[in-house]
């Protein structure tokens, strides 16, 4: 084996708190005509393919502004967990 791949995010460290405020900023942009998103919320579509989490996140759009409005999301969040990190799970060292 050369390489493995560890899913940072939910194993090591929650991001919720980051990408929450970041995907309500994004969101803001569109003048109150999308409702702000919960930590509950994105714990919803964690997991999903963009198109399932389109329709769910943003069920009263259509599939081609549901997914330009998660791309600009998942771009601006990269960048913020770039520069933030997330919040390291307690007894991380232990695990």
């Amino acid at each position: 084996m050369d390489s493995m791949i560890f899913d940072l995010d939910g194993t090591l460290w929650d991001s919720l708190d980051v990408v929450a405020d970041v995907w309500n900023r994004v969101l803001s942009e569109y003048k109150g005509s999308i409702g702000e998103v919960t930590k509950e919320d994105l714990r919803g579509i964690m997991g999903l393919q963009a198109d399932e989490a389109g329709r769910k996140m943003f069920p009263g759009l259509d599939e081609e502004a549901q997914q330009k409005i998660l791309g600009q999301c998942y771009d601006a969040e990269c960048v913020s967990l770039a520069e933030q990190g997330g919040r390291l799970f307690e007894q991380l060292e232990e695990v």
